[in-house]
């Protein structure tokens, strides 16, 4: 069934799919269980029920959003590897993910067979912020990257200075900071008497 069927259906099979770029190399991991590979040649690694994906939000125009995506510890009654948690944990203390590239794509599967359907679709492109981990006493429970859009560059502030430089430099010829300097302690009576 084509891809454009599944999506007007009743039923629709998918999953997400995540690729975050690490100093050590690109992890890709998806949200279901065991080794996926897509249709383009890529491998992602399973996280099953311990991996977490905020909601991806639609916005109107260039509107910049978080998404935060992270390991949790499994609920109790489910069989985890404390041990592979535990290194997870330090591990999170001494990685570097500030501005680095991560994508969530989605993945549509045949709903009878979970044959895959097409390449992934990018859902959110964006760059890794900081990490959060929130601990239950001395256990960590969930372990999370904080993203941004890439449209949340454009709420910070621009690299300028305000100087006769600067202005110079962005509009030749214009010279109205040179006055600043002189300007900066004067005392201007408004309106004049």
């Amino acid at each position: 069934m084509a891809l454009a069927d599944l999506i007007r259906s009743d039923q629709l099979a998918a999953a997400r799919l995540v690729e975050l770029e690490f100093p050590a190399g690109t992890e890709r991991v998806w949200t279901g269980n065991g080794t996926l590979t897509t249709l383009d040649g890529r491998v992602w690694q399973g996280v099953g029920a311990l991996g977490q994906i905020s909601a991806i939000k639609d916005t109107e125009g260039l509107a910049a959003h978080e998404v935060v995506v992270g390991i949790r510890q499994a609920a109790a009654g489910v069989e985890t590897d404390p041990e592979a948690f535990a290194a997870a944990v330090n591990a999170e203390r001494n990685l570097d993910v500030y501005n680095r590239a991560i994508r969530v794509y989605l993945q549509v599967f045949e709903p009878a067979t979970y044959a895959l359907v097409g390449n992934p679709e990018p859902e959110f492109i964006g760059l890794m912020s900081h990490i959060v981990t929130r601990r239950q006493g001395t256990q960590a429970v969930e372990i999370n990257i904080v993203c941004e859009s890439i449209f949340a560059e454009g709420r910070k502030p621009a690299h300028i200075h305000y100087t006769a430089a600067d202005q110079e430099a962005r509009f030749p010829g214009d010279k109205g900071f040179e006055f600043i300097p002189a300007n900066a302690d004067r005392i201007l009576t408004w309106p004049r008497d």
